[in-house]
C-alpha cells in the first residue's frame, strides 16, 4: 500500500532539508582557515602556527613549530640561539686560552709574558737586562720591555746627563771610566788612576802605589761567611771581625762584614793594621762578594773613591761580546782594530766611546773615505797589456775567480789590477762592498759624529811601498798561501764570523795560536807586510804623542799587536809607557 502523501508531510519535509542546509551552511562557514593570517576559531599554536605563530624563538615550518637553527659561536638554550664565551683563543683576553668554549687563564714561567695567547721570552726581567752602557739614561724594565730614559738635569743621581760637566754634576767625571764584564755580569765605574786585573774568578782593581783592593768575586759557596773567615785564618794573620750588618747593597740584600787584620812581625819591628770589608750581595741563584783591602789610614784617605765606585756598581745581563785590544800610550790610546763588517764589533766598548769622544784626533791606518773602493782600484791599477787571466797560472786564476764569486763580485770588475792589489781584495772584500762598513770605518764615523779630526797614519802609497819589490813568484806564492788560508775557515765558517770571533776574544794567546800563524803567508811578505810597517808606524805614533799633550786615538789592525816585534814592543823600545787598558762592553 502506497503512503499517503498529504500536505503536512510535504511541509514537515521541507522544513527539514532547510533546517539542515542551514545548519550545514553554519558549520561550513565557520571552520577555521589555517594560513588566513587570522586567528579564527580553535586555531593554536599547535594546530596552525601559520596563523597562532610559535612560542619564544621557534620556527614554523611546514605548519609545525621548530627549534631555530645557530650559527657561528652559538647553542641552543630554551629554544634559543644564545653565544658560548669562546671558540678560539682570540675571543679571550692576551693572557688567555678557549678551552671547552671558555676563557681560561694562564702562567708563564721566569722571564716570560703572554702575547697572543702563548708565553714568549720577554725583553727584560730586571733594570739590569736594560742596561745600554749610556751614563746618562735611566734604565728601567717596565711590563716586561726596556725604556731608556735620559735623564736631562744635572744631580747627583749616579748619571751624568750629555750637557752636563763634573763642574755641575758630581757624577760626571772625565777621568772615570767603565768597567763591564759580560761573562760575570757586572759592571762599575773607577777612576783612570787605578788598574784592573781581569782574572779567571775574580776582577780586582787597585790604587797604586797604595796598597788599597777591591775585588769582585762570583761564588757558589753555601756559606760563604764562612769560607770568608776560613780563606782569612789561612792567610796566617790575626783577625777581628768589628761588626755585621744587613744593608741594601746599589737595590738588593746584602750583608757587609768588617774585620781588622792585625799583622807584625817582631824581628823587623813591623806591624800592621789592616781593614776589611766584605759585601755578600745575594742576587736570583747567585752570590757575589765585594771585598775592599788597606790600610786603615789609606782606606779613609780614598773613602770618597772606593765609595763611588761601589755606588757605581750594577748588575748587567751576561752575554758574550767584544774585548777590546786597547792600550793607553802617555796621555794617548792605541786600539787593535779588524778589518771586517760585523754587527757585533760595532756594539763599541763604552770606554773606547768615550776615548774617541775626548780625543782630538782618530787616526786609522789609512782613511776610509766614499771613494776608497775606487782610489784602491785607480792606485794597483796594472799597467801593462796582460789581463789578469795571463798573469797567473790557470789554476790559480779559477780559484781566485771561484772565491770572488762566492761573495757576489766579478772577477772583471778586477781584471786590470796588480797581483799585490788581488791579495789585498782577497783580505778585504767587505771593504768593496758599497752597503758595509768595516769597524775601521766605523771608528773613523764614530770620530766624526763626535765631531772630532780623523787621519791617517800612512797613506795608500806607503802602504804599496813595502809590497812593490817583491818578485813575481814571491806575488803569486803569496796570493796561493792567501787563498789556502780563506779556502780553508770557510768551509765550516764564514771566514769573516771566524776572525771576528777570535778577535772577540781580546786574547793575544788566541789571536797568536789561531789567527797570526795561518795569516803568515810567508815570512818575507810578513816581514814587509806587518813588521817592517810596525817600525814606521810607532815612529809616527811617538812623534804624534810627543807633539803636544793634547789625548789621540790610533787605530791600527790587530795583527800589529801580535807575534815579534809588535808594535806594543816598538813603542816601548821608543820609550814610551805602554799599559793595556781593562774594560769590555
Amino acid at each position: 500500500m502506497k503512503p499517503k502523501i498529504t500536505p503536512s508531510l510535504v511541509l514537515i519535509v521541507i522544513l527539514a532539508v532547510t533546517v539542515i542546509s542551514l545548519l550545514a551552511y553554519i558549520f561550513v562557514s565557520t571552520r577555521p582557515v589555517c594560513g588566513n593570517g587570522i586567528i579564527e576559531n580553535k586555531e593554536t599554536q599547535q594546530t596552525c602556527c601559520l596563523d597562532a605563530g610559535c612560542p619564544g624563538d621557534a620556527q614554523c615550518r611546514d605548519n609545525s613549530c621548530v627549534d631555530p637553527e645557530c650559527k657561528g659561536c652559538q647553542f641552543l638554550k630554551n629554544h634559543k640561539c644564545v653565544s658560548y664565551e669562546c671558540c678560539n683563543d682570540n675571543d679571550c683576553k692576551n693572557n688567555q686560552i678557549c678551552a671547552d668554549n671558555k676563557c681560561q687563564d694562564f702562567t708563564c714561567g721566569e722571564c716570560k709574558h703572554p702575547l697572543n695567547h702563548k708565553c714568549v721570552k720577554s725583553e727584560c726581567c730586571s733594570d739590569e737586562d736594560c742596561d745600554d752602557n749610556d751614563v746618562s739614561t735611566f734604565d728601567i724594565c717596565e711590563n716586561n720591555r726596556c725604556i731608556n730614559e735620559k735623564e736631562t738635569v744635572c744631580r747627583v743621581d749616579g748619571l751624568c746627563p750629555d750637557s752636563c760637566s763634573n763642574k755641575n754634576d758630581p757624577d760626571c767625571d772625565d777621568h772615570y771610566y767603565t768597567y763591564t764584564n759580560y761573562d760575570q755580569g757586572i759592571s762599575f765605574r773607577y777612576p783612570d788612576a787605578w788598574t784592573i786585573d781581569d782574572y779567571k774568578d775574580r776582577i780586582l782593581i787597585n790604587k797604586k802605589p797604595y796598597e788599597i783592593y777591591i775585588s769582585f768575586i762570583k761564588t757558589e759557596e753555601e756559606d760563604p761567611e764562612s769560607a770568608i773567615r776560613d780563606e782569612l785564618i789561612n792567610q796566617g794573620v790575626y783577625i777581628k771581625r768589628v761588626s755585621k750588618d744587613s744593608l741594601e747593597f746599589n737595590g738588593y740584600p746584602a750583608d757587609l762584614l768588617v774585620y781588622e787584620y792585625n799583622q807584625s812581625i817582631p824581628q823587623m819591628n813591623w806591624y800592621s793594621s789592616l781593614l776589611v770589608e766584605h759585601y755578600i750581595i745575594e742576587r736570583e741563584k747567585s752570590t757575589h762578594v765585594i771585598e775592599t783591602y788597606s790600610e786603615k789610614e789609606q782606606y779613609q784617605k780614598f773613602n770618597q773613591e772606593i765609595q763611588k765606585i761601589l755606588d757605581s756598581f750594577k748588575f748587567v745581563k751576561s752575554e758574550k761580546r767584544m774585548t777590546p785590544f786597547l792600550w793607553k800610550i802617555e796621555d794617548s790610546y792605541l786600539f787593535g782594530t779588524v778589518h771586517l763588517d760585523d754587527e757585533r764589533l760595532k756594539i763599541l766598548p763604552e770606554c773606547l766611546s768615550e776615548i774617541i769622544n775626548k780625543s782630538r784626533t782618530t787616526y786609522t791606518e789609512i782613511v776610509y773615505t766614499e771613494s776608497f773602493s775606487d782610489d784602491f782600484i785607480d792606485h794597483y791599477k796594472y799597467e801593462g797589456n796582460q789581463t789578469l787571466k795571463e798573469r797567473m797560472p790557470d789554476e790559480l786564476y779559477k780559484r781566485v775567480r771561484h772565491y770572488l764569486e762566492n761573495y757576489g763580485f766579478e772577477i772583471d770588475f778586477f781584471e786590470d789590477v796588480t797581483l799585490d792589489g788581488i791579495a789585498g781584495v782577497l783580505y778585504s772584500l767587505n771593504s768593496f762592498r758599497g752597503d758595509n762598513i768595516i769597524l775601521d770605518k766605523y771608528i773613523s764615523d764614530s770620530a766624526i759624529a763626535a765631531h772630532n779630526s780623523i787621519a791617517a797614519l800612512e797613506d795608500i802609497f806607503e802602504h804599496d811601498a813595502v809590497l812593490s819589490e817583491r818578485t813575481q813568484e814571491d806575488k803569486l806564492n803569496s796570493l796561493r798561501s792567501a787563498l789556502d788560508w780563506l779556502e780553508k775557515v770557510s768551509i765550516s765558517h764564514v771566514p769573516d764570523e771566524l776572525l771576528a770571533d777570535y778577535y772577540m776574544s781580546g786574547s793575544k794567546e788566541v789571536m797568536n795560536n789561531k789567527f797570526n800563524p795561518e795569516m803568515k803567508i810567508s815570512e818575507k811578505f810578513y816581514s814587509a807586510l806587518v813588521t817592517e810597517r810596525n817600525d814606521e808606524m810607532a815612529d809616527k805614533i811617538f812623534e804624534i804623542e810627543n807633539s803636544d799633550n793634547d789625548t789621540y786615538l790610533f787605530a791600527v789592525g790587530v795583527s800589529h799587536f801580535i807575534g815579534e816585534d809588535n808594535i806594543i814592543d816598538r813603542l816601548e823600545h821608543n820609550g814610551m809607557n805602554v799599559r793595556r787598558v781593562s774594560c769590555k762592553t
